[in-house]
């Protein structure tokens, strides 16, 4: 097929390292986060990413798109799902929505140990 063959076989690995700099893990991906975390963070958030799991930092959506929950991260296990908001708590509204919706919701705080299904 046309196009398809390159002078340029590197540039596909160019464009990938832009991206993630080998060696340095995702983290360096994520300093967002750990800005509004802090940096002391780093290890804690570190353990959670390394856990594999499908981390998300859209906001928490109703199957209609209304917009249920803004947390800086959330990822799901089984039909639970997981989020920080850093160092603020969800206000009671934003905590019935996410009820109301069917959500299992539990809160982690930055730092504090994971429950021990996720440990």
């Amino acid at each position: 097929m046309p196009g398809l063959a390159s002078d340029k076989p590197c540039q596909l690995y160019e464009i990938i390292g832009n991206f993630e700099t080998p060696g340095q893990g995702p983290l360096n991906n994520h300093e967002d986060i750990l800005e509004r975390l802090g940096d002391g963070r780093r290890h804690w958030l570190a353990k959670i990413w390394e856990s594999r799991r499908s981390i998300q930092q859209e906001p928490i959506t109703a199957s209609d798109g209304e917009i249920l929950a803004e947390p800086i991260f959330w990822f799901q296990v089984d039909r639970r799902v997981f989020a920080c908001f850093g160092n603020e708590e969800p206000g009671a509204h934003t905590l019935h929505k996410l009820e109301d919706n069917g959500i299992d919701i539990c809160i982690i705080r930055p730092g504090e140990d994971l429950p021990s299904q996720l440990a």
